[in-house]
């Protein structure tokens, strides 16, 4: 028996306000992985709101549009280590402080 998989679509919206005052629909690729799986892959622009939405041979599967919240990056040249010493006796507890800002 051979398997013929429907076509699986991908959209990917961002909530209004996020990319501009009106939603926007963001490039998503949709490959094949030949095994009965999918891989979607897709950048968004900013951190906000989207919806993921799935359709399996033209029908929306259960759950979808699926909601993601896309959070900021980190930028690790912020994080700052303070009272760290480079060299301590052994079984003596060491204290420093871990400044991390990861909003401008």
């Amino acid at each position: 028996m051979i398997f013929n998989p429907a076509p699986v679509e991908v959209s990917v919206i961002s909530a209004p306000g996020v990319n501009g005052p009106q939603i926007k629909e963001m490039p998503c690729k949709v490959t094949d992985n030949g095994d009965g799986t999918y891989t979607a892959q897709y950048t968004p622009e900013q951190p906000g709101e989207y919806a993921v939405a799935v359709k399996y041979a033209g029908q929306e599967i259960p759950k979808s549009p699926i909601p993601v919240r896309v959070i900021p990056s980190v930028d690790v040249s912020k994080i700052k280590v303070d009272g760290l010493q480079d060299s301590k006796y052994m079984e003596m507890r060491q204290w420093f402080l871990l400044v991390v800002r990861i909003y401008s």
